[in-house]
């Protein structure tokens, strides 16, 4: 394992990801912000691209070490540049602090295995805590009907009776 977190090359990486590039192409931000600024599963989710390189950073550190928003400033500002982008610093320091607030708000849902119902949350909690693919698993069976019991499989889980629409 590595020792802090490394931000050296994220800039890169971010540049790599087709949706962020051609959000920023576009004259948007890094983040996608239309869900708001505040950390939630569905914020997490909705910018899953940008985290899953954060959080794979982070799980690589020594005691899941958050990132220094420095580091982050910098990273950000060097991706902005790459794209001819002219954005003030103080939108260079609100791309930084909603990374680090992303990485913090899934290794503190991770940390607590709170990994939520949601698929693609769960796999952003396993990129911190791959240990918890059990509880994972274990979620997604209870979500499944079980195929052996009839009555479990008569009731999908969205509450729609499957026998009703047959002929």
């Amino acid at each position: 394992m590595a020792g802090g977190y490394a931000t050296a090359g994220l800039a890169e990486e971010l540049d790599n990801l087709d949706d962020v590039r051609g959000r920023v192409r576009g004259g948007g931000l890094l983040e996608d912000g239309s869900l708001g600024q505040d950390s939630s599963n569905r914020v997490a989710v909705q910018n899953s691209s940008i985290a899953v390189p954060l959080l794979v950073r982070l799980s690589l550190t020594r005691g899941l070490q958050l990132p220094s928003v420095e580091g982050l400033r910098m990273e950000v500002k060097k991706f902005y540049d790459m794209h001819s982008r002219e954005v003030t610093d103080s939108q260079v320091d609100d791309s930084a602090w909603f990374c680090r607030r992303l990485v913090v708000f899934v290794k503190m849902k991770a940390q607590k295995k709170l990994v939520s119902m949601d698929y693609d949350f769960q796999d952003l909690c396993l990129v911190v805590r791959p240990d918890l693919q059990e509880l994972v698993d274990d979620i997604r069976a209870q979500q499944q009907p079980d195929e052996d019991d009839p009555e479990a499989a008569a009731e999908a889980p969205w509450g729609i009776r499957s026998h009703c629409l047959a002929p």
